[in-house]
């Protein structure tokens, strides 16, 4: 599948795709694809707004709290960072040049095309990186968000969500298709919060999570700076391709990043990329980074300036680590 026979394209108020390495020379048979998902991609308080205005149910304005809070805040910046010198072979040949002949890297570098779906709805009213349908049972039990605010009832607005929804995995689908169906790898990214707190069941997830932050904050232990996901709750097998998860994380370690591999997130079935994963195992690598790491100062529920400087130091090891596993074993 090409790139044009997949129909990627951006979407009004749902998606945008941007291309990287792509020009009018650019011959699609002989291309290494990257596919970069970002779920959570809807990061600003305009993306919010946007679709809030069109649900019925939404009534409270402290549950914007929760977006601000809960959304990956830095994944579009580390996403796009990643996808720029992907294909800057003299960045890369500056890092990596010592490493490998000057040859096999120029080669590689101008065979990588990438593409970048960015998600623009707030998971905190439609989560596309949950199946439309989940357990309840299954959710609490891996203190798992839903796929809809809890509150979101009336039919009118869980079909025009199911509706936004329906056309994002669209594109999704393609994405990966095109990338993992062609020996490509796709890479899901996310930020996650520096703390974990644990959904209470029947408290307004706004006062769990002010209490928290505001209250709490210095008795929570921080999580991983990196976290790799690769395998599913209770399985042994990788679905993530191992040679390549195995080399970001040694580059993380030497980086003097702290890093976990499936911990506190492994690779949960309800989750749309455990079915990418399953779908094209070997081909699919999903990582989250702690997002205040990646801003000056951490605000939890305010929308953050993202630091450039700290979005290069902590996505050049997962570029390293990436393009030593695609090049060729000597």
């Amino acid at each position: 599948m090409t790139l044009i026979e997949a129909q990627l394209d951006s979407i009004p108020g749902i998606c945008t795709v941007t291309r990287y390495g792509f020009d009018e020379t650019t011959n699609e048979d002989d291309v290494l694809p990257i596919f970069i998902e970002l779920p959570h991609g809807a990061t600003e308080a305009e993306h919010l707004y946007a679709l809030k205005q069109r649900i019925g149910d939404y009534k409270n304005d402290r549950y914007d709290r929760f977006f601000f809070v809960n959304t990956d805040q830095g994944s579009p910046e580390y996403a796009a960072w990643l996808a720029e010198h992907l294909i800057d072979l003299g960045f890369l040949d500056a890092h990596l040049g010592g490493e490998t002949d000057p040859m096999t890297l120029r080669t590689l570098v101008g065979r990588i095309r990438v593409v970048v779906l960015r998600s623009l709805l707030p998971r905190t009213i439609v989560d596309v990186n949950r199946n439309w349908a989940i357990d309840e049972a299954v959710r609490k039990a891996a203190n798992l968000t839903g796929t809809c605010g809890a509150f979101i009832k009336s039919e009118a607005d869980l079909t025009l969500l199911r509706d936004l929804y329906e056309q994002y995995q669209a594109m999704a689908r393609a994405g990966y298709a095109w990338a993992c169906g062609n020996e490509g790898y796709a890479f899901n990214l996310h930020t996650y919060a520096p703390i974990t707190v644990s959904l209470i069941e029947g408290e307004f997830i706004v006062d769990t999570l002010e209490r928290a932050y505001l209250e709490n904050y210095a008795d929570y232990p921080l999580r991983p700076g990196i976290q790799t996901i690769t395998t599913p709750p209770g399985e042994e097998a990788m679905l993530a391709p191992r040679p390549m998860v195995e080399a970001v994380e040694h580059a993380y370690h030497m980086a003097g990043f702290s890093v976990k591999r499936d911990e506190p997130y492994p690779l949960h079935p309800a989750a749309t990329g455990y079915g990418h994963c399953a779908r094209y195992p070997g081909r699919v690598f999903s990582m989250e980074v702690r997002r205040d790491l990646l801003v000056d100062h951490f605000e939890p529920f305010e929308i953050m300036a993202i630091s450039p400087a700290k979005v290069a130091q902590v996505t050049l090891p997962f570029l390293l680590g990436v393009v030593r596993a695609l090049l060729p074993a000597e």
